[in-house]
């Protein structure tokens, strides 16, 4: 297996736009190849680490440092990967911690190796360190917004690092937590944005796309290679996350609440048969829980209106990779053909995971469209979050980055509003992140 395969696996651990591009040159490559070029250097670390450990990596890292015959190439972003998902993305901070100085050692010129190694020392608490690494990340990224917006709230992203770590104490799947209040009995955000239930819904795993139902006591949410959990709120209190089974067949992600509570969306792709396609699932209320799911057709990150249509990321082929469509419902029970969505919503680059506003009037969703695209903000390309909104005639406006408006980072995506429409929710550095979404409706007189 080579530089394919290793990327194939590590997409489960990081957002799309981070690795689509990598995995569709390396397939390329291998078409165009009839000859398997040699194992990338980062392949045969990534294998060693998980069939020997930590300590087995780090010196087969070495050797390969010391073969000068360059038969193995090294990967900046594999390695990279390697340390900040692979490991700390999986909760193994004492490995990352291990790991990370090794890639900054190979790529001192890295912003990327050095953010990563920051993060590292972020888990551990370590503010000094965190800071030392940061500064020198953003010194070879001057541009990036992202890094200055880490620095200027370090202090509460080490408490949230340091929660996660600490998770519900000792607390069971399920079981009731001395918890009350709306949203897992946090205290809401004003304009600065905080991490969400840090210890609950946040772990030292990566977290994404977040959902709640019509009143509120029900919320779901998606743990990188566990699958969809929910916490209840009873009369006794909060819920501990459980995992729901949504497919009995393996691990869905991306969950979607209908706006009525009657229905919920959420993605499928059996790793296990080997299906790397993701397929958009719909399943009605059960009870408490959810009835038996239908197939419905390819794409991510799904999300309905109040009639019932469904808007949604299709997976497209080069040079974007993504564009966003909708489907509406038809008489029969069935659904019309995709029509891709017009106006600023999409561009030549990567444009996914909308979150459809239950009236249809805007459209929130995150692009990483390049500097001085109609609706972008001025610098770097990152992934970024826009709104678009709907006219009475079906049309969409210009895309407005959320970003010159709310005190939020870039490289943030898989966005939602709360059901009563106070709370922007987003996910960032492998957690779900909320700030008040007070003054978004307004952005529409600009």
């Amino acid at each position: 297996m080579q530089t394919t395969a290793l990327l194939a696996k590590l997409a489960a651990f990081l957002p799309a736009t981070f690795l689509l591009a990598q995995i569709s040159v390396a397939q390329e490559a291998e078409q165009a190849t009839p000859q398997e070029p040699p194992p990338t250097a980062g392949w045969l670390v990534y294998e060693v680490y998980n069939s020997e450990g930590i300590d087995a990596a780090i010196t087969r890292f070495r050797e390969l440092l010391a073969d000068e015959s360059g038969e193995h190439a090294f990967l900046e972003r594999e390695f990279i990967t390697i340390g900040s998902s692979m490991m700390l993305g999986r909760g193994k901070r004492d490995d990352a911690i291990r790991f990370l100085p090794l890639v900054v050692e190979k790529f001192p010129e890295s912003s990327m190796a050095w953010f990563g190694l920051g993060s590292a020392h972020l888990a551990f608490g370590d503010k000094d360190q965190a800071v030392a690494c940061i500064t020198r990340a953003a010194s070879l990224d001057p541009a990036s917004t992202h890094l200055d917006w880490m620095r200027r709230h370090l202090d509460s992203l080490m408490d949230a690092a340091k929660r996660n770590y600490e998770g519900p104490g000792d607390f069971e799947p399920g079981e009731v937590m001395p918890i009350t209040g709306p949203y897992l009995g946090q205290d809401p955000p004003g304009k600065t944005p905080k991490q969400f239930a840090p210890g609950i819904v946040g772990s030292p795993i990566n977290e994404f796309s977040i959902t709640f139902s019509p009143d509120g006591k029900e919320i779901y949410f998606s743990r990188a290679r566990v699958g969809v959990l929910v916490c209840r709120w009873t009369d006794e209190g909060w819920t501990a996350p459980k995992l729901m089974t949504l497919n009995p067949e393996g691990d869905a992600d991306e969950p979607s609440v209908a706006p009525d509570g009657k229905t919920i969306l959420f993605n499928f792709r059996n790793r296990a048969k080997g299906q790397n396609e993701r397929i958009i699932h719909i399943a009605p209320r059960a009870g408490d829980g959810w009835g038996e799911h239908k197939e419905l057709f390819s794409g991510m990150y799904a999300t309905q209106t109040r009639s019932g249509t469904i808007y949604y990321t299709i997976i497209t082929g080069r040079p974007d990779y993504g564009v966003i469509g909708r489907v509406q419902p038809t008489a029969e029970g069935g659904y019309t053909e995709a029509e891709v969505i017009g106006g600023g919503v999409n561009t030549p680059s990567l444009d996914a995971h909308p979150w459809i506003d239950p009236d249809e009037r805007f459209l929130i969703f995150d692009s990483n469209r390049p500097p001085g695209t109609p609706g972008s903000a001025p610098g770097p390309t990152y992934n970024c979050l826009y709104i678009c909104f709907r006219s009475d005639n079906d049309t969409w406006g210009e895309a407005i980055c959320l970003h010159d408006h709310l005190d939020i980072p870039r490289w943030v995506g898989q966005s939602c509003l709360s059901p009563d429409g106070k709370y922007l929710f987003y996910s960032y550095l492998d957690d779900m992140y909320w700030v008040s979404a007070e003054g978004l409706l307004d952005l529409r007189g600009e």
